[in-house]
């Protein structure tokens, strides 16, 4: 039996996922270690020459934007940084279930911004499912009481700039390799 496209793709969300999950686990058992902007550094090392690997693999590492497409992935990775930089720090010092708790956010501001900014329609059902999804993460961190403190907000500055990314990239030709642009993130996060 041979899955389907929708089967594959499910399958790759959830490795990815399961990557991310990795990811932050290790940022987070090393946090006593490495001080922030040396973990960003080599975890952006890493990303590159694998990202890096697979772009030059699939003859995409080389690629002039238009100049649109140069200021929406400038926007993109200002964003990336910004994001690296607030979650990390969130990460570094809150306990790493409210930290993914109030990123988990982020897919549910993008839906709401791209309704108000590009105008795209989103019914009362996906309103009501924001609504829950927001209430649900306040059960999580419970603003208030010792799960809500100062770097809560440092993670909640890298829900807007999810956000902002996202948007950004949005913009972006359809035409441009979606692994150009990684790459070139990556090298940003390295600087």
């Amino acid at each position: 039996m041979t899955l389907g496209e929708n089967a594959r793709g499910a399958l790759w969300m959830m490795a990815s996922m399961g990557g991310f999950v990795l990811n932050d686990t290790i940022m987070k058992l090393q946090s006593a270690d490495v001080p922030l902007f040396q973990a960003i550094f080599i975890r952006g090392c890493f990303a590159l020459v694998l990202l890096g690997a697979l772009a030059w693999a699939r003859g995409v590492l080389f690629h002039r934007p238009s100049r649109h497409d140069q200021r929406c992935m400038g926007l993109r990775m200002g964003s990336e940084v910004f994001t690296t930089f607030c979650f990390l720090n969130a990460l570094f010092n809150m306990p790493i279930g409210n930290a993914i708790a109030i990123l988990q956010v982020s897919s549910l501001g993008v839906t709401l911004t791209a309704a108000w900014v590009f105008g795209e329609r989103v019914g009362w059902r996906r309103y009501s499912a924001i609504l829950a999804g927001f209430v649900g993460v306040l059960l999580v961190v419970r603003p208030g009481t010792d799960g809500f403190n100062a770097y809560s907000l440092s993670a909640l500055a890298a829900v807007f700039g999810i956000i902002v990314r996202d948007l950004a990239t949005r913009q972006m030709s359809p035409d441009l390799p979606g692994l150009f642009v990684t790459v070139a993130t990556a090298s940003i996060l390295t600087d």
